[in-house]
């Protein structure tokens, strides 16, 4: 099996940033880790998106929404929505991904901002 590697790494500032969307939260983070792992925007090979369904319908498609707002160049994104384990699910997708063969580049992003108050009971 093909090994794989973390290359670089990026993350908004925490906090609460009402003026801005999470396509903008993700954008930055973005930027820091291709300037981390000394890539371009037009390397990445596959994008594996975490999704935030708080948010509606641009949340659910969250890869795919932000890809839109980095500037399409025709890649694949799977969007992923695993509750809790959304994060590491989505590490290990792109890791699958890679591993196979299918690519020899991805990003993993996520960008999620909560709903006011609290969440409701299950």
């Amino acid at each position: 099996m093909k090994e794989v590697a973390i290359v670089g790494v990026g993350v908004h500032p925490w906090g609460k940033f009402p003026g801005k969307t999470f396509p903008d939260l993700a954008q930055v983070a973005i930027r820091k880790a291709l300037e981390d792992a000394g890539l371009r925007w037009t390397d990445i090979q596959l994008i594996a998106g975490g999704e935030a369904p708080y948010v509606g319908t641009t949340g659910m498609q969250a890869g795919s929404t932000i890809s839109e707002r980095m500037g399409f160049h025709g890649i694949p994104v799977v969007n992923i929505w695993n509750a809790c384990a959304t994060g590491g699910f989505t590490l290990a997708t792109a890791r699958a991904f890679i591993a196979s063969g299918y690519c020899d580049i991805a990003l993993c992003v996520g960008s999620f901002i909560a709903p006011g108050g609290f969440f409701g009971a299950q």
